[in-house]
């Protein structure tokens, strides 16, 4: 089952928040990946540019606008888990919108390395109480 899959070697959330600031994101999408023969571009596009990265939420590079990315995104968005919960980091905000893909994607062991080197991320928290909160599966498969 899904509950007992190994976690990813690499997981990227991307966080919508409110133009000007505002309470808490709206939206987050979180795109699992395992080491593979091969990146998507975008991805390989981003670690080029992930010496700017601080660890800390930012703004994407401007020459990596997000809707760039969610085109390439749909193929794979045909099954989706979505739950009501918070921001990985603190203060772990909650009311937020999560889509988490089902179909993991492939990062090579180069691209790995580079965001591994640069200490990216590494808020991945253990799984939290549910709360009453409900996880759906939805979507179709798409051909």
């Amino acid at each position: 089952s899904s509950a007992t899959r190994r976690r990813p070697d690499m997981e990227m959330q991307m966080v919508m928040a409110k133009k000007g600031g505002g309470k808490a994101p709206q939206l987050a999408i979180a795109v699992h990946f395992d080491q593979g023969p091969t990146s998507p571009q975008w991805l390989s596009d981003l670690a080029l540019v992930a010496d700017d990265a601080t660890g800390e939420p930012q703004p994407l590079d401007p020459s990596l606008m997000f809707t760039g990315i969610a085109r390439n995104l749909v193929p794979f968005m045909g099954i989706h888990y979505t739950y009501q919960g918070s921001i990985t980091h603190p203060p772990c905000t909650t009311g937020v919108t999560w889509l988490v893909l089902k179909h993991r994607l492939t990062v090579t062991s180069d691209d790995l390395k580079v965001f591994q080197d640069r200490h990216i991320g590494g808020n991945a928290r253990e799984v939290q109480p549910m709360m009453g909160r409900k996880l759906a599966v939805a979507g179709t498969m798409q051909k």
